[in-house]
């Protein structure tokens, strides 16, 4: 509208997500006419905007689906990791001492999951896979970087002393992260999921842990196929995955693999094209 008027030159939409989408799959609003209008509002700036930033190529691909999207001016910059994540230093000492501040032996294999436990966040899937994964390997341990919550408590009880959750400081995280082999993306298959680009893939990745992840999770499923950096989790597979220990080199291939692919510094390139439009 602004533009219609003049009063700005150009337009360039950041695209973090399939915007109607997740408000029908998630109930993001509560007001009806809002929820009839966000699709053609959603389209409008997509299909007129000059320039778009989109966070995953599935992204593009659903704005092509359902607006009939035609452009090329566009550029694909996912979530990225911030400095404290940068400078995570990976070595015997680093892992001992994390793993020591959590409790765990060098003999558990640790799991990870940082973030909320909202209902959007699919936890009946991922408390499904803990349970699956729990009952036929019992060296396995889960850590929740999360606030309590009555969800997790459940686990406790089941499984007594391998469920535990601490929420710690946004600039702890890494040093948390570190004590663990594996991070938990395990998201139900919405459209909403399907363009995606979670953050906390990347940062589980800087502190070395390999991905359990879901199948068509934006770019990330095919990404950690490609790069052998993981599990891509299915119905299929769940009964046949083993996990080990990964080692000390592993995780620091996980991390150059990070720097190498979500750092703002990779993105240089495409920012200056933005401001340059």
């Amino acid at each position: 509208k602004l533009k219609s008027k003049k009063i700005i030159d150009k337009v360039i939409y950041d695209g973090r997500g399939a915007i109607s989408a997740e408000w029908h799959e998630y109930s993001v609003v509560n007001d009806a006419k809002m929820i009839q209008q966000i699709e053609q509002l959603e389209k409008e700036v997509v299909i007129n905007a000059d320039f778009r930033i989109a966070v995953s190529q599935q992204l593009i691909n659903h704005w092509k689906t359902q607006f009939n999207y035609q452009s090329s001016n566009h550029v694909i910059i996912p979530c990225t990791v911030n400095k404290v994540f940068q400078d995570v230093v990976i070595n015997d000492k680093s892992i001992y001492e994390s793993r020591k501040k959590m409790g765990f032996t060098s003999e558990d294999i640790v799991l990870v999951y940082s973030g909320s436990v909202a209902g959007w966040q699919s936890f009946q899937l991922l408390q499904d896979f803990i349970k699956q994964t729990f009952s036929f390997q019992n060296n396995l341990k889960i850590f929740f970087l999360s606030d309590e919550d009555e969800k997790i408590t459940q686990l406790k009880n089941e499984f007594p002393n391998r469920v535990f959750c601490k929420k710690v400081k946004p600039n702890e995280v890494p040093e948390y992260l570190m004590a663990a082999d594996y991070g938990l993306l395990i998201r139900e298959n919405t459209i909403t999921n399907q363009v995606a680009s979670p953050v906390k893939f990347a940062e589980y990745l800087s502190c070395g842990l390999q991905i359990i992840i879901s199948e068509n999770l934006g770019d990330y499923s095919e990404f950690v196929k490609s790069n052998d950096c993981g599990i891509v989790f299915n119905s299929n597979n769940s009964q046949n995955i083993i996990l080990k220990a990964v080692s000390i080199d592993e995780k620091n291939s996980l991390k150059i693999l990070a720097i190498t692919n979500f750092t703002k510094k990779v993105f240089v390139e495409k920012y200056r094209k933005l401001v340059s439009i």
